[in-house]
Order: C-alpha cells, then sequence, then structure tokens
C-alpha cells in the first residue's frame, strides 16, 4: 500500500510539473527533422553511434572509436560517433527539452579519422536535430536518475516509474524516425566516495552497493519488462556494473594508473594526490574509467565479449609529455569489463 501511495505521488508530481505541456507523443519537431526518415534506408560500411547524455557519454568516445578501428563488426571500414551533450544534467533535462520543444541548448560533438571536433560551433543543437543528422546504427539514452532515490529501497518502485514516464517517449520517437537503429539504455556509474553533493551530502563507502543495486534494479526493469510490448528491443550497456568490479578488483591491485587529468596534472579534482582518479569524478576511483566504459559499449555493439586479444592502450599526452596506460592497469579493466556481463 505503502509503494501504491508513493507511485501515486510520484505520478501526481511529475504531471504537475510538466501541465499544459501538450501531447508527448507528438510535440513540436524542429525544422529539418525530415532526413531523419528512413523510408529509403541503406545499410553501409560506415557505422553510426549517437549518444545522448552527459559527460558520461563523452569522456571515452575517443577510446571506443580507437577499439571499433581495431577489430570493426563485419563489413565496417569507418565509424562515427556522435556526442548530443548536457553537461551534468540527466534524463529529465532530455525530456524536459524535447516534451517543451525548447531552443537548441545542447553541444553536439563528432568523432571519427580525423578525432573529435565541435558540430558548428555557432549553433546550440535540439534533440530533434541531432536525431536528424544521419541514419544511426545505434542511439542511446543515458540512465541518470535523481539523487538519493536509488539509495531509499521505499522509492525504487517510485523512481523506476519516473525514469519509465521520461524514457518511453523519447525512446519511441527514437525508433520511429529511426527503425532499423538499436536502441541502448546506458547505465553509468555511482559518484566517487568523498564527493560533496550540491546539497552538502558527502557520498561514503557504504553508498556504492545501494546505488549499484538500486540502478541495477532499474536496467533489469528496462531491459527485460518495459520493452516487452515494444517493437523494439531495448539493450543495456552497463558501464556501472563494470565499475563497481573494477574498484572491488583495484582494492587489492593498488595500481597507479595513467589517465585523464590525474596522470597529466598528477592530482585530482578534490586537490590530493590520490593518482586513482583520472579526473576525480569520471573514472570513480579505479582510474581508467574511460577504456573502462569504451569495453563495455564495444562488447555491447559488437557482441564479442572477447577482450583479451584487444592490443589497444591508450596514450594521453600533455604537453610533450606522454603517458602511456599501464599494462597491469589494461588487463585488471578487461577483466572487469568481461566479468561485468556475466
Amino acid at each position: 500500500m505503502r509503494k501504491r501511495l508513493l507511485s501515486i505521488l510520484f505520478a501526481v508530481v511529475l504531471l504537475a510539473t510538466f501541465a499544459g505541456c501538450g501531447n508527448t507523443a507528438d510535440p513540436k519537431t524542429t525544422e529539418g527533422t525530415t532526413l531523419a526518415q528512413e523510408d529509403n534506408y541503406k545499410p553501409d560500411s560506415t557505422l553510426r553511434i549517437l549518444m545522448v547524455g552527459n559527460s558520461f557519454c563523452y569522456y571515452y568516445v575517443e577510446e571506443l572509436y580507437e577499439l571499433l578501428m581495431e577489430n570493426p563488426p563485419e563489413g565496417i571500414t569507418a565509424v562515427e560517433i556522435y556526442n548530443l551533450y548536457y553537461s551534468g544534467r540527466g534524463l529529465a533535462t532530455h525530456y524536459d527539452r524535447w516534451f517543451r520543444n525548447k531552443p537548441g541548448d545542447y553541444d553536439l560533438f563528432k568523432v571519427d579519422a580525423t578525432g573529435r571536433q565541435k558540430m558548428d560551433t555557432h549553433q546550440k543543437w535540439t534533440l530533434e536535430q541531432a536525431l536528424a543528422q544521419a541514419q544511426w546504427d545505434y542511439i542511446s539514452l543515458q540512465g541518470s536518475v535523481p539523487n538519493g532515490s536509488y539509495m531509499n529501497v521505499n522509492k525504487r518502485e517510485a523512481t523506476r516509474d519516473g525514469i519509465v514516464e521520461m524514457a518511453e517517449p523519447l525512446l519511441d520517437r527514437f525508433h520511429e524516425l529511426h527503425p532499423h537503429a538499436q536502441l541502448l539504455w546506458h547505465r553509468t556509474w555511482f559518484f566517487e566516495v568523498g564527493r560533496v553533493g550540491s546539497d552538502g551530502y558527502v557520498y561514503k563507502e557504504e553508498d556504492g552497493p545501494k546505488y549499484d543495486a538500486g540502478m541495477q534494479e532499474i536496467c533489469d526493469y528496462m531491459c527485460n519488462e518495459f520493452d516487452k510490448n515494444k517493437p523494439y528491443d531495448l539493450k543495456i550497456v552497463n558501464s556501472g556494473a563494470a565499475w563497481t568490479r573494477a574498484r572491488k578488483l583495484n582494492e587489492t591491485a593498488n595500481l597507479l594508473p595513467y589517465g585523464g587529468l590525474c596522470a597529466r596534472l598528477d592530482i585530482n579534482r578534490f586537490g590530493d594526490m590520490r593518482m586513482n582518479s583520472g579526473d576525480g569524478y569520471h573514472d570513480g576511483d579505479i582510474g581508467g574509467g574511460q577504456l573502462l566504459n569504451a569495453y563495455m559499449w564495444y562488447m555491447a555493439i559488437t557482441e564479442n565479449t572477447d577482450l583479451t586479444a584487444s592490443k589497444y592502450v591508450p596514450v594521453y599526452k600533455y604537453v610533450t609529455l606522454e603517458y602511456p596506460m599501464s599494462t597491469e592497469l589494461v588487463d585488471m579493466l578487461k577483466t572487469a569489463a568481461m566479468n561485468a556481463i556475466k
């Protein structure tokens, strides 16, 4: 009964928030979106991926590009990865901006053989405009949740229902415009221990398992129950599970990895010298999070779950100095990634 009341309360709040916005199934579209219609869809030798999310869908795409080009899917000779990027924002932001047809405020980045570039530096993008840029093979939506909701078991059902309420029209729109694309649900990882939230809360060691369990429950539902009656099969990129395993492995390995800003500056964003997180946040507290995330994406896209043959080792640069990632760390990240999908 209590869960039901919580679900009703959550729904009332959600409806009140978006009251008067119009019909979610038919929002106003942006000029130029007709390019995305796939009536004349023809597969070619270029693999095209669109990632909708915050920095968790941004800080590893160069590594993913290298992995895909090192051992590409059959028939693929080129790869293009796009980030529709809004820093620090979660699922509610994407829903709100699409639902209300707000003016463009995303950045769109592209990674290909020429490196990373920002698409039209004088323009801010909408979701509809990004969807219209190509015939996508993969489109992902990042499954971020409101802070705190995942740590209280009594709130999980309401949190899940809220996520479904926001994710469903977005995913339906993705499929409507790109019925040939594989839709992906991207589960990211937990804030590192010691991070201070916007409300002043300091994240503790014991918060990690609570978040992990809550997010896994949501992801299991999205990929096993939510899409049962849908015309598409939602797949998961579970980088959160890989991060959990890598962190446990690193508790005994005590590796000092090279990667991200930490390797370049020997310091993380909290001002200490732990040398165990790439930039103090996005790598969690294991380091090498970019490569770990790239491994999970690579396996989801190629369905090749054996990473042992990969010879790719990221080399991070700062001015004229180069910092190759250690062999020990690369092997640990491979093990964590492969174990995360078993």
